[in-house]
Formats: structure tokens, sequence, C-alpha cells
């Protein structure tokens, strides 16, 4: 396929294909029209109108190539961040474009090696017709342009296979992401965390974690702390394997006044301090927690108050790193990694 230049790009996607909900198979790909990039650390999402129908997403299969995609992030959105159905969409470019007009939903977060992501039995993702959910983004990280540099046809179609059914299920997931702020100090350990008040009126019911941090993570953990008592969702160092982890407690519970809480052990050996942001050169503290809540509560999972956690102290640096998330919500785990496919010698749930 021939590289689409900017110009053909805005002849050709100047309107937003329309999803049809698959005659058979029950399968449906995202991926991106050919991209190739010109700088390091570029950011690129690719728009799909999904209102037509409704149906519900129940396993997640990466479709990439590993020497030029470095992540991708599967958002919702009730509008996306441009008219054109591909553009830029990071903080880097004068001319990028937020991913949504609006609060971002993230549905599934991707990075090098992951494998697919099986929803547990009676759990799926809810988007389309009667949800805010109108359009699914794909936002792709390209981290290196030299990846490019050796084949000038070369081009990136990257994407997501989508299983999808039109029978709803039970229960439906969402996801709550903490985020924090912050410096990892020279020469010393320093340790991050953050915690927010669950404010809504439905139970959730965490089923599978993830964490990320750059090179100086030692260790991320998720809490759930109900003013007594501290509960574990999930404990990982971010140097092996990022992938979504099962719960430790599969029938641990989030209530209404419950403190959702993450830190993050950082090692930083060197002279300098290390801020926190989306570059390579700077670290990121963030726990992903995936959830369920009954069918005749879905309202909860569009509940903007409680689907970000993000502490920070008012520095200039937080105050860049906290516009930064409300530009484009949350980066996935973007460090590349091998998948583990067994814990302790047991196989993961939903991972094929």
């Amino acid at each position: 396929m021939p590289p689409l230049t900017c110009c053909t790009l805005l002849l050709l996607i100047t309107l937003h294909g329309i999803f049809t909900f698959p005659s058979s198979r029950d399968e449906y790909t995202i991926r991106m029209p050919g991209v190739r990039t010109t700088q390091d650390d570029e950011y690129w999402c690719y728009s799909q109108r999904v209102d037509n129908n409704t149906f519900y997403i129940t396993k997640f299969e990466p479709l990439y190539d590993p020497e030029l995609a470095h992540h991708m992030i599967l958002f919702s959105c009730e509008n996306p961040g441009s008219e054109n159905q591909l553009w830029r969409c990071d903080m880097m470019s004068s001319d990028a474009s937020p991913v949504c007009k609006g609060t971002p939903e993230i549905v599934f977060a991707w990075a090098m090696g992951a494998p697919s992501f099986k929803m547990p039995e009676g759990v799926s993702h809810k988007v389309g017709l009667g949800t805010p959910s109108k359009y699914l983004v794909l936002q792709i990280h390209y981290k290196n342009a030299a990846s490019f540099e050796s084949d000038e046809n070369k081009v990136d179609t990257s994407g997501i296979k989508l299983t999808v059914q039109a029978t709803p299920t039970n229960k439906l997931s969402g996801m709550y992401i903490l985020i924090s702020g912050g410096k990892v100090l020279p020469k010393q350990t320093t340790k991050l965390e953050m915690s927010c008040m669950y404010t809504g009126q439905v139970t959730l019911h965490p089923f599978a974690y993830r964490v990320h941090a750059h090179s100086h993570g030692v260790l991320n953990e998720g809490f759930v702390l109900d003013g007594e008592n501290k509960y574990l969702i999930g404990s990982k160092s971010p140097q092996v394997h990022q992938t979504f982890y099962p719960v430790e407690n599969k029938s641990l519970e989030i209530h209404n006044g419950d403190n959702i809480a993450a830190m993050c052990i950082m090692e930083n050996n060197e002279d300098k301090v290390i801020p926190m942001g989306s570059t390579r050169q700077d670290e990121m503290c963030n726990f992903y927690m995936m959830y369920w809540v009954d069918k005749d509560n879905e309202d909860q999972l569009y509940d903007v108050k409680n689907q970000v956690c993000y502490v920070g102290d008012e520095s200039d640096i937080e105050n860049e790193i906290k516009n930064m998330y409300e530009f484009s919500i949350s980066r996935p785990p973007w460090t590349d990694f091998d998948f583990q496919a067994e814990v302790d010698g047991e196989p993961l749930f939903g991972f094929d």
C-alpha cells in the first residue's frame, strides 16, 4: 500500500466511516489506514462511527507491526476530536487535536508484546446506539520515526480486532485509572501516592488490573480503603510483563465512600530529577482497574467524576502533566515487554 500523504488524507478522510454490525463471525477490525511518521514520538488517532447499532465487545486482539507501533489505546467518544477521520493527537504538534471533543473513555490499552484479552464470562463493554460511545477512536504512539526510513513506501496499518455480539451481557465493564504527578528525586527512592473517594452510588466489582511506569519504576500497587481496612486490588513490578492481570481478591467490591488508592515506588540512580511526562525521558505512575457493574446500573459507566483519579502538587510540572491528561486522558502502559502467559505456574484468565 503506498503511503498516504497529508493532502491525500485530507481529501479522502473527511467523513467518519460508519460501523456495520458484522454478518458473520461477529468480528470487527479498526486499524490505521496507512500511517507514515517523520518524527519520533508521534501520536495518531483514527475514528470509526458506531452509533447505528448497539454492540457488546467481549474480546480484543491486537494487530500490529512490532517495529512500528509502540502502543495502542482504544477510546470511545461521543464526538471525535477532529473533523478528519485521521489526525495527529499529541501535545507535541502545533496542529494536533484531542482524542475526543469532551471526555474520552478508555476501552482498552495495548503495549508491545501483549496478547489478546478476553472478558470474563458474562462481561462485555457496551458501545454504539443508546450510549455516549458513538465513535471508537484508535490512538497509536509511533516511538521511532527511523523505523520508516529504511523503506520509503513503508506504512503502518496496526489496529485491534474486536469480538462483538448483539446480545447484551448481564455485566458491563468500565475502566478506572489512577495517575500521579510529582517527580522522582535524584539518587534516592521515591514513593508516589494517589487516592480518590468513590462517590458513585453503584457497587463496582474490580476484575483486572494493569500497572505502568517507565525505567525507574520498581513496584505499583492498587488498593481499596473503606475507612478501617485496606484491600489489595493488585501489585506488580512495571519491569515485568505488563498486561491485564486478574485482581487478587475476586470478591472485592467498591462502595460509595470508599477510597481507591495506588502507589508507585521509583528508584533513581541518576543525578537529575525525573519529571512525570509522556516521553521516554520522563516517568509515569499509573494504575488501571477494570471493573464491572450490573447492566441495570449502566449509567455509572458514564459518571465522569468516578473514572479517573489524578493527584499532583500544582507546580508548573504538575500543571503540564494535568493538562496533558485532560487533553487525552491517559497514556496506557507504553514500555516494551514480552507477554508472560503464566504467573507462578498458573495460566492467566482471559488471555490467548
